[in-house]
Order: C-alpha cells, then sequence, then structure tokens
C-alpha cells in the first residue's frame, strides 16, 4: 500500500497540483462561483414557476383528469409567474453579459499591476463589440397600403428601409438577439474577450498610460493611466471581430465559436469516456486532499454549465410536459429548434457525487452498520446530517479519506459507476436531462427530482444509484476491520 500512495504521489500530485494553480482555470472557476448569486436566484424563479404554472397539470394527468390548469386564470399567481419573468431578463437571459465581467475581473485580478475592474470593462466592451447589434427581415414586394406604414415606421427612427429597383423591400432594426446575451456566448466570452484582457493586462505593466501630476487624486489620475491599455485593447479585438465577420467567414464571432469550436468540442465532452475521466480526476485529486470539485471546477463549470442554462431556457419557453417530450424525441426537438443536452452540470451532482464527492454518506452508513472500529462509526455519527446535504469535509478529513490507500478504490470507483448509470439512462432516455439549476446541498434523490423537472423516475434512478454505491462500500468497509485487528495484534 506505501508503495502504490508513493507512486500516486511522485505522478498524480504533481499534476493536481499544477491544474489546482493554473491560472485561467482557476479564473473561471472564481468567475462562476462570483456570478452564483445570479443564476441561483434565475433558477429559484425558475423552479417557483414550474412549481405554480406546470407541476399542477402533471398532477392531473398523474390522476387522469382531464382538465388542465391555467395559471393565467388565477390572480396572484399569475402575477407571480409574470414577475418572475422579468427577474429571469435581468438574470438568465442576460447570463452571459454577467459572466463577461466576472471573467474580465478575475482573470486581471490574477495578475499583478493589473486593475481587475478594468478587467471586467474590457471583458464588457469586447463582448459587445462581438454582438451582431442588427435585425434585417427580406419583406418582398410591399403592397401600397402596407407601404404607408412602414414608411411612417422608418421615418420614426425605429426601421430602416432598403427598397431594390423590382420594388423589394429589406427592413433592418438596431437589436441585439437574447440568445447572444445568454449562456450560449460562454465560450467566446472565455476565448475572445480572455484576449481582450490578457492584452489589457500586458499593457497595464508597462509605461504605456497617461501620466497626470502627482497632486491629481488618484481617483481621477487611475481612469487616465488606463485609458490607453484599455483602448488598444478593445479597439484591437474588435479588428478581429471586423474581419471575421466581414472579411473572412461572413459571421460574429459567438456564431463562429459555435459552429466551428462549441459543437464538436460537445460532441467530445457528451462522451461517455470524457464524462468518466473528469469523475475519475475528481476524485483521485481529493485523495491527496486537493479539493477536486474546486480543482476542475474551471473545466466542469465552462464545459457543462452551458448546456445546463441551455436545458433550462428550453423548459421556460416550452413548458414542462412539452419538455419532458422533446427530451425522449430529440429529432423531433431539433426539428423545432431545440438542442437538449443530455449529460450536463447537475449530472454529476445528482448521480455521481450525490451526498458529496465519493458518494460518502453510503460509506458512512455502511460503517455503522458493519464497521467494528468506535474511531469510525464516531465519525460516521457526526458525519451523516452534514452528509444529507452533501457536505462531507468532516469525512474526507476526519475518518480521513485523504491518503486512505484502504478506500481509495471505492472513493473513487462509486462515482464513475453512478455518472455511468446515470449517462446510459439519461443517453437511453429513461429519465429527463437535468434542466433546473440547483444548489449544491439540496439532499440527493430530491436534487435528481427537481434538477430534472419533476421526474419521478430520476429520483427512483438516483435511489438505485445509492444502494449500488452503498454496496460497493460494504466488502471495503469489512476489510478495514480486519486490518486494523491484523495490525492490534
Amino acid at each position: 500500500m506505501n508503495g502504490l500512495v508513493n507512486v500516486m504521489e511522485k505522478y498524480m500530485l504533481p499534476v493536481a497540483t499544477k491544474v489546482g494553480s493554473q491560472r485561467h482555470l482557476n479564473a473561471i472557476m472564481n468567475a462562476f462561483l462570483a456570478i452564483l448569486p445570479i443564476t441561483m436566484l434565475g433558477s429559484i424563479i425558475t423552479l417557483i414557476n414550474v412549481v405554480i404554472r406546470d407541476f399542477p397539470n402533471v398532477i392531473l394527468q398523474v390522476l387522469g383528469k382531464e382538465q388542465t390548469y391555467d395559471v393565467s386564470k388565477v390572480p396572484v399567481l399569475a402575477d407571480i409567474v409574470n414577475i418572475d419573468g422579468i427577474v429571469w431578463g435581468g438574470t438568465l437571459m442576460i447570463i452571459g453579459l454577467v459572466f463577461a465581467f466576472s471573467w474580465g475581473y478575475h482573470l486581471a485580478k490574477s495578475y499583478k499591476n493589473a486593475d481587475p475592474f478594468s478587467g471586467g470593462l474590457v471583458s464588457i466592451a469586447s463582448f459587445f463589440s462581438m454582438l451582431t447589434l442588427s435585425v434585417s427581415v427580406d419583406l418582398g414586394v410591399i403592397p401600397k397600403a402596407a407601404l404607408k406604414a412602414v414608411q411612417k415606421a422608418v421615418s420614426a427612427g425605429t426601421l430602416n428601409l432598403a427598397v431594390d429597383g423590382k420594388g423589394a423591400a429589406t427592413a433592418s432594426a438596431w437589436a441585439v438577439n437574447p440568445s447572444d446575451l445568454n449562456a450560449n456566448a460562454y465560450l467566446a466570452i472565455m476565448l475572445f474577450c480572455g484576449i481582450a484582457v490578457t492584452l489589457y493586462v500586458k499593457l497595464a505593466q508597462t509605461n504605456l498610460k497617461i501620466k497626470l501630476p502627482e497632486l491629481v487624486p488618484p481617483n481621477v489620475s487611475k481612469p487616465f493611466e488606463e485609458i490607453i491599455p484599455i483602448g488598444i485593447a478593445v479597439y484591437g479585438i474588435s479588428i478581429v471581430f471586423y474581419l471575421l465577420n466581414n472579411k473572412w467567414l461572413g459571421i460574429g464571432p459567438i456564431q463562429i465559436f459555435a459552429k466551428y469550436i462549441a459543437e464538436p468540442f460537445a460532441n467530445v465532452t457528451q462522451s461517455l469516456a470524457a464524462v468518466v475521466i473528469v469523475t475519475a480526476f475528481v476524485h483521485i485529486f481529493w485523495f491527496f486532499g486537493i479539493h477536486g470539485t474546486n480543482t476542475l471546477g474551471g473545466v466542469l463549470d465552462g464545459i457543462w454549465q452551458q448546456p445546463l442554462l441551455n436545458n433550462q431556457e428550453i423548459y421556460n419557453k416550452v413548458g414542462l410536459e412539452k419538455f419532458h417530450y422533446y427530451a425522449a424525441h430529440p429529432a423531433e426537438a431539433k426539428a423545432a429548434g431545440y438542442e437538449i443536452t443530455n449529460w450536463v452540470r447537475n449530472s454529476f451532482d445528482i448521480y455521481g457525487w450525490q451526498t458529496g464527492t465519493g458518494a460518502t454518506l453510503c460509506l458512512l452508513v455502511a460503517i455503522l452498520i458493519f464497521s467494528k472500529r468506535a474511531d469510525y462509526r464516531a465519525i460516521a455519527k457526526l458525519g451523516s446530517v452534514p452528509g444529507l446535504f452533501n457536505i462531507n469535509e468532516p469525512v474526507m478529513f476526519g475518518l480521513p479519506l485523504v491518503l486512505n490507500v484502504v478506500y481509495i478504490i471505492p472513493f473513487v470507483l462509486t462515482p464513475i459507476v453512478g455518472v455511468v448509470i446515470g449517462y446510459l439512462a439519461t443517453a437511453a432516455h429513461f429519465v429527463n436531462p437535468a434542466c433546473i439549476v440547483t444548489s449544491w446541498t439540496t439532499p440527493p434523490i430530491l436534487n435528481a427530482f427537481l434538477a430534472t423537472g419533476f421526474d419521478p423516475k430520476a429520483a427512483l434512478l438516483a435511489a438505485v444509484i445509492l444502494l449500488i454505491q452503498f454496496l460497493i462500500y460494504i466488502p471495503f468497509v469489512i476489510s478495514a476491520n480486519k486490518l486494523d485487528y491484523e495490525k492490534e495484534a
């Protein structure tokens, strides 16, 4: 066993340390953590709307009732749904914009001699520079009766109208596509805004600044010092956007990223192999006392958080029943313009490491039933209640599981078994994909039920996985008893 620990310390610990200290992964993780209140607010109001708008119809269907429930006819609840829609417009609908500032802020903060707030401004400005700010519609040949109304709108300044020699008209207006402001923009923001912020940081570390006399207060002189670095960074990345959109590929940065990078990359990250590898590394890092979910937070959130929010947006648009139908009929969903993703960020929580990394509540129950060690049983009693809410630090460092070779196999194996079962069940459309962001402290089984839009089969699957994970731990708990007795003898 000591040999195994030595090998892992020699080869795995350096990798874990490098990943945990990587600047950009840390900045991504911190950026997502910083916007968590906005993300959770949007998710909570979504959950509220599901409960009062959609869930009653599910109950009626289960009871075999023919009548339907229409929340718009219930005065107070209808107002709540409408207000929640407004809150959603200020949270998840623009979550890409919120993330852009947070990403720029934390990336700049990771460097010396760079102002984090200015980094956020550079990222925001770069983000808007990559947006397509106009929408055009081909109107065809406009009848004379309708032409007057169109011309009136043009004169009011809300539309631009172009008419060709044959009388065919094209109307255009200044507008932003809402889908460019949400989680769809995450990957483009990480790349292009990250480049702009990095350029700003490098310039801010030089003397390329406007220097005002020392008598000028810092709150006045500081913005002037930032003008040149910010200006060059934003203008420079805007030139790239212009060339991409107008000279080279003919589409905007967000669309370029989605077409040439995000879609192929998504195919790889939706593979079972990718899910298993990430799950394994999260727990291997934890074995060495490195917080695996935090260390790989940039990977987990950067890759799988966007499709989760996309699923949630589809859920908001089509409602509970339609989402369930589309989830089971992906071809029809795609034909309707909806891309539902099977494996998303919440999937790890509800199937892999429910009750905490390593599904440690299963270990605690196994210890309480099968362990003969008083110290193990004491830790199990203390850690069981926090474990119900996925808090397992008392077990990780109290048992401990860190550098505990006896339990490394089940500690890594149980979450892998969980994600494999959850992945296959979701891919086979036995359960709905996760579509609602839930808090990581939501108790197991309930978390699966809520995250999948009240899918009882998901809750049942989570319970079955917990039972299997519990059974995996049993022989290792019994083996630990034997090893301890041999040591005492």
